[in-house]
């Protein structure tokens, strides 16, 4: 789950969605796992230089399929 809080005019609200994490240090298998991705449909966008996300509500379905829900 990510969980972060953002400051508005009411106040702080907390806001929580599911999102899978994909961490790897080889540029290649990071490649290998963005290519198998894209063809599954998986939006996927890159959180910093080791680590792949998908946050997106259809991609966390179908990763939850795919590979089961995060426990």
């Amino acid at each position: 789950m990510n969980t972060f809080k953002m400051n508005l005019k009411d106040g702080p609200k907390e806001y929580s969605y599911p999102r899978y994490f994909f961490t790897n240090y080889s540029t290649d298998i990071q490649a290998i796992f963005c290519r198998s991705c894209d063809q599954i449909g998986i939006r996927w966008s890159r959180s910093n230089w080791r680590n792949i996300s998908a946050s997106h509500r259809t991609s966390v379905a179908l990763l939850d399929e795919f590979v089961g829900p995060k426990q």
